[in-house]
């Protein structure tokens, strides 16, 4: 009996679970300040010198991927000078411990520097991939804040992450 009581109370409040859904909307700007403040990169190997600056980001549609394109500028003995841009992505991960968004392991897809070859560019593809992962690693993306009751009601209930019209979508629900 109290099986059928509660299979009951579910199927009447169902309406009532959707009508208390939510979803929290953080936009590509939002996403391209955060990986901003983190640039320029700058990782030296051997006597070589790579920095990583002015980020682009991407929302991927349909995805819970950020693209990321970056300006590169190497140097090093021989007159080694060369510039390009590298192309990575990432898949948006939620902690929930932190109630933070992080790019879940950032790999670098593409590159491409002027003036060098094509043996040293997989070298610098290395230590640039190096660089990138450990700076994205501790930043979050997005952070819930405690202080706004919207943000403490999504780190509860997080049930899915979607990319629409340049925002991720991050659907709660109760």
């Amino acid at each position: 009996m109290l099986k059928f009581i509660g299979l009951l109370l579910i199927i009447l409040f169902s309406p009532l679970a959707s009508a208390l859904s939510y979803t929290l909307e953080v936009s590509e700007q939002e996403v391209q300040q955060r990986v901003a403040e983190k640039m320029p990169l700058e990782k030296k190997w051997l006597a070589f010198k790579i920095i990583l600056s002015n980020p682009h980001v991407d929302l991927i549609k349909g995805t819970k991927q950020v693209g990321l394109q970056v300006d590169v500028a190497v140097s090093g003995p021989g007159h080694l000078n060369g510039n390009g841009q590298a192309q990575a992505s990432g898949e948006l991960q939620y902690q929930a411990d932190k109630a933070e968004f992080h790019l879940l392991d950032p790999k670098i897809i593409s590159l491409h520097i002027d003036k060098v070859s094509a043996d040293m560019q997989a070298t610098i593809q290395a230590v640039a991939q190096t660089a990138l992962s450990k700076a994205l690693a501790s930043l979050p993306i997005y952070r819930l804040k405690d202080d706004k009751l919207k943000d403490k009601l999504a780190k509860a209930v997080l049930e899915s992450i979607e990319v629409k019209n340049e925002r991720f979508l991050l659907h709660l629900k109760l």
